[in-house]
């Protein structure tokens, strides 16, 4: 997999394309979003993968377990 940091170069999409049709990509930003790139037939294969990888479905389960949002009314409770 290579990663491409979008806050050093900017590479047209085209150019992007013509590298995940060679190797999976993460794209990061300047912000430090991250965006993986690549074939549809190489993504199923790597989910095919992964999900007999206990550690890695671990940190999924990790991962959404965190709450995402909160409600008003705990944001409001929380300033105060």
């Amino acid at each position: 997999m290579k990663t491409i940091e979008l806050s050093l170069s900017a590479p047209s999409l085209q150019e992007i394309l013509a590298i995940a049709r060679k190797e999976t990509l993460l794209l990061r930003t300047e912000s430090g979003e991250e965006f993986f790139l690549g074939t549809a037939d190489e993504l199923r294969s790597e989910a095919a993968l992964l999900s007999h990888n206990s550690e890695f479905m671990r940190f999924l389960d990790e991962r959404f377990a965190e709450k995402a949002t909160i409600t008003l009314e705990e944001l409001e409770t929380e300033a105060s």
